[in-house]
């Protein structure tokens, strides 16, 4: 059946889990609402961010 982000994007992803989740949360943070899903704050998003950052012991300005 094959990894799900190799099907979704149809070739393989040689990108890691957390930097596809960064890259989903900042578009997140520039989309438009639509009829069935709302925004979240911006400060949800960049809290989410900052902890993601955070694990790998990224240093994040509070």
């Amino acid at each position: 059946m094959g990894d799900l982000k190799e099907r979704i994007k149809g070739s393989k992803v040689y990108e890691d889990e957390a930097s596809l989740e960064a890259k989903a949360l900042y578009a997140e943070m520039v989309a438009f609402t639509t009829k069935n899903w709302s925004l979240r704050s911006h400060a949800e998003v960049q809290k989410e961010i900052d902890t993601l950052m955070k694990a790998p012991g990224f240093r994040v300005d509070d």
